[in-house]
């Protein structure tokens, strides 16, 4: 009884980290087999860095090109959304892009 309860966060910890590890290498092999198409994730709290204001300056330069190529766009709703400027940039640069696909 007791025994097993104290293994479970172990288990559960070395299947993560199975995953971590296993999940991109399978999709960078099937990637290149050809089986799946690359699909990538922008989040721009993550990957517009935060504190150095010159990387920062890049990546928000960056931001209409990357949101011109995506082929969807996911909003993380909340009630604050489109009172920050970059949100609403990005919305409309993606919604521009689209009718110009169309």
């Amino acid at each position: 009884g007791d025994a097993f309860i104290d293994i479970v966060p172990l288990w559960c910890f070395l299947f993560s980290l199975v995953g971590v590890v296993l999940g991109p290498v399978t999709q960078g092999c099937a990637e290149r087999l050809g089986v799946v198409r690359s699909a990538g994730c922008f989040l721009d709290k993550l990957c517009i860095h935060q504190t150095d204001a010159e990387l920062k300056k890049s990546g928000i330069r960056s931001l209409g090109a990357f949101v011109r190529k995506s082929r969807t766009m996911l909003i993380l709703w909340s009630p604050e959304y489109f009172t920050r400027l970059w949100c609403c940039f990005e919305v409309a640069v993606f919604l521009q892009s689209e009718r110009e696909k169309a």
